[in-house]
């Protein structure tokens, strides 16, 4: 006899590979707005460095970023200040040569291929990471119903 087995809150893990690049420089003006920083320390449970670190997706795991979205993130809510609005993001914890991270998909980001993480480190810094170098992402969710 087959038993029923209930999957809500089964853990999903997806590897991304890509190359770090240079953004546009506006990861650390929106990582430093106190209203992001209070809602990650509190959420994601680390004080986040100011930046972020991109990475161009390889063509043949672009798909997985769609999964990705498709899936449950933990919500970093919009605000306003000074008239000012400040979008939602998502972020999804992950892992970087065993470094905590996590992915932040900012609803009003013009990237395609290009994924931010954010962490307690300077990434570049802590990894010894150059543009071009490739890498791998390990990235853990509750899997959505």
């Amino acid at each position: 006899m087959e038993e029923n087995v209930d999957y809500k809150g089964v853990m999903e893990i997806i590897e991304l590979s890509g190359a770090v690049t240079s953004g546009f420089k506006k990861g650390k003006y929106f990582v430093s707005q106190k209203e992001y920083q209070s809602q990650i320390e509190r959420l994601l449970k680390f004080t986040p460095y100011p930046g972020t670190l991109n990475l161009q997706i390889i063509p043949e795991d672009l798909p997985k970023i769609t999964t990705i979205r498709q899936n449950r993130g933990i919500l970093i809510e919009h605000f306003t200040r000074d008239e000012r609005e400040f979008g939602y993001a998502l972020a999804y914890k992950a892992t970087i040569n065993g470094t905590d991270c996590a992915i932040i998909m900012p609803e009003m980001s013009s990237y395609t291929d290009i994924i931010e993480i954010i962490s307690t480190w300077d990434l570049r810094q802590k990894l010894n990471l150059t543009d071009g170098k490739i890498v791998k992402v390990v990235v853990s969710f509750n899997k959505s119903d």
